[in-house]
């Protein structure tokens, strides 16, 4: 399930229920150009700024950002 949706000038960014993780889509295509590590529940909302994707969702019930924005390698938490 797709719950949550950000963008950039390039990239389309998705998250949800299934695969706890964010991909990193290309807008010209829709492939599949990143991936996130598993966020740990499903992901509700995601937001961006100029370095990095914020993820939120269920069963964590915390904000991460994810460590590099444009290759989606990990998360850090946000205290």
């Amino acid at each position: 399930d797709i719950k949550a949706l950000a963008q950039d000038d390039n990239y389309v960014y998705v998250g949800g229920y299934t695969t706890k993780k964010v991909y990193k889509l290309n807008k010209s295509d829709l492939s599949k150009a990143g991936e996130s590590v598993d966020y740990g529940g499903g992901i509700n909302a995601l937001a961006q700024d100029d370095n990095y994707v914020y993820v939120g969702g269920d069963t964590t019930k915390k904000v991460y950002s994810i460590v590099n924005y444009y290759t989606l390698a990990g998360y850090n938490r946000i205290k």
